[in-house]
Formats: C-alpha cells, structure tokens, sequence
C-alpha cells in the first residue's frame, strides 16, 4: 500500500510539473508571437510611409506593385555604375524574384549635375506619361547605347534620333514640345526630392522596402529581400 502511495504521489507531482512547464511555453511562445506580429505592423507602418514618401504608385515598376518586397533603385543613365547594375544585377533580381512576384523593382531619377543626364530623365518620364512601356524600352536602351561619362552624348539630338529609328510610334514634335514642359520637369525633381530625404549620395543606390542596401551587389541585396521574406512567412 504504501508503494502505491508513494508512486501516486510521485506520479500527480510530475503531472503538476509537465502542467506547469506546458503553460509556462505556451505563455512564452503566445509572447513570441505577439512580439513578431507587433515588428510586422511596425516594418508595414514602415513601408507604406517609404512607398507614399517615394509616390510608389505612380513610378514606373516591373512585376507586381502588390508584391511583398519593393526594391527601388536611385539611378542615372549618364552613370557607369547604374548600367553595370541595370546589365549585371538586375537580371539576377529579375530571374529569381521579380519574375515569379515574390518583388517589384521601381526606377527613380537622381540625374547629375550634368544637361545630358536632365535630358534624359525628362525623355523618360514623358514617355512614362505616354505609355509604361515605351519608358522601359527607353530606360534599357539608353543604357545600352550610354556613353563615356565624362563627355556630352545624351544631347537632344542623340535622344531625338534614338526616337526616330526605335519608337516611330512616338510623335517627335509633341515630343519635342513637351518633355521639357514643367509637369515633366516636376517629376524628375520629385524623384530628386526623395532621393535628398532619404541621403542619396550614388548612384545606384538600392532599398529594400525601405531599408538602405550595404552597396548595391547582388549578395546585399538579395540578403535584404530574404530577410523581408522571412518576416512575412513568419507572420
């Protein structure tokens, strides 16, 4: 009898025990997850005001503007460095996470202090006004036929003949009358802006829903948008 005591005993204690160790990791885990879910709110607070500050909704984008990772790209087709990144890293992006929507990539203007560079940015957002398309030809094109940095390229004539032979669907003269209109002028100071809110100083320059890449490498930023995804599959 007092065998079967003792081992009632023994067993109601480590039921008590297991009980006890249950609730106490149910507790920590419930806080867990309260925690993780209150960082999720706090990065999406986080990217809705990086998206509204860069006017997002109306830049010009390949793949799904829903998508969970927006990178944005500060760039200038006079820049060396932005054609390496348009040529070298972007397809890497574009194979592994804009194709299948996991991404959306945005292109916004930070022109140097340079007329061919305003030139060309004007050239693009009127041709983003006209037709999304036309600007993405535009855009891989120019950067296709850039020139050397330190020297006049991207005059209106070279843009003007670049129009003739490659979008004969573009009316030169209202081309003419009107990219370097003030509603045109007004969206490359707006990417301009943004850039100086958010301490641009290269070009190219890379942010990952909002968050600053360490340079503009594949490894960096594919490092970023892993990390973005993870937060969104844990939540």
């Amino acid at each position: 009898m007092k065998k079967n005591y003792m081992f009632a005993w023994t067993l109601l204690i480590a039921i008590l025990i297991l009980t006890v160790v249950m609730i106490a990791m149910t507790l920590f885990e419930a806080k867990q997850l309260s925690s993780n879910q209150g960082l999720v709110t706090e990065n999406q607070l986080a990217i809705a005001q990086f998206k509204a500050d860069l006017h997002l909704e109306i830049q010009p984008v390949r793949g799904e503007r829903d998508a969970l990772v927006q990178i944005v790209e500060f760039g200038d087709y006079k820049s060396p460095y932005s054609k390496e990144w348009e040529e070298q890293v972007y397809p890497k992006l574009e194979e592994e996470y804009i194709a299948s929507g996991k991404a959306a990539y945005y292109y916004l203007h930070n022109p140097l202090p340079d007329m061919d560079s305003h030139l060309a940015a004007r050239a693009a957002e009127y041709l983003m006004d006209v037709d999304e398309n036309l600007f993405w030809r535009f855009h891989t094109l120019l950067y296709k036929k850039e020139g050397f940095m330190h020297y006049r390229w991207g005059t209106e004539a070279f843009i003007l003949d670049l129009l003739r032979v490659y979008f004969p669907e573009v009316d030169i003269q209202t081309f003419i009358q009107r990219y370097q209109s003030e509603s045109v002028l007004s969206m490359v100071l707006m990417d301009q802006e943004a850039a100086k809110k958010y301490g641009v100083e290269y070009n190219p320059t890379i942010f990952v829903n909002g968050k600053l890449a360490e340079d503009s490498s594949y490894e960096s930023i594919k490092k970023l948008i892993d990390k973005e995804l993870a937060l969104h599959m844990n939540h």
